[in-house]
């Protein structure tokens, strides 16, 4: 039982830690630091985190027209005459895109109702921790390498 409990507590320990890491960045230090208002400081890391996922989006557009151009040729099924294999990975790469945008808003929820969704700071905390993701995931997308549109 003792043994249970103890790993429960390092469990917990180094849980906590990268919770707390998500929900901080540079954003949201520069707008406290620059902004006098409280709201003021809110809003200019809300408009941080709109301008990150505009970021993102246009990254996924320009690989999405990346695969499609250099993938451009057909499919090895017989009863696919207009289906290319651009097509099929471009399906794949959206849909997985999707499902990304899906686990960033719920871990950032999971994250910011670690100080409870009544506490002042629960907005700020959701957007710096999805500035931190769609960084990390900037660099991911990145690692695919593809070369230019045709």
């Amino acid at each position: 039982m003792k043994e249970k409990i103890f790993s429960l507590i390092v469990v917990m320990m180094f849980s906590l830690p990268s919770y707390a890491g998500l929900s901080t960045g540079n954003e949201r230090d520069a707008c406290f630091k620059e902004h006098k208002e409280i709201a003021d400081a809110y809003n200019c890391l809300y408009q941080k985190r709109v301008e990150s996922d505009n970021q993102l989006d246009v990254l996924i557009s320009e690989i999405s027209k990346k695969i499609i151009s250099n993938y451009d040729y057909p499919t090895e099924k017989p009863d696919s005459s207009d289906e290319t294999v651009g097509s099929v990975y471009n399906k794949y790469f959206l849909d997985s895109q999707k499902a990304w945008m899906t686990y960033k808003k719920n871990l950032c929820l999971g994250v910011a109702s670690s100080i409870g969704e009544a506490a002042r700071d629960y907005q700020s905390y959701k957007d710096q921790c999805e500035i931190n993701l769609n960084k990390l995931h900037i660099e991911e997308l990145h690692i695919m390498d593809l070369p230019p549109a045709k």
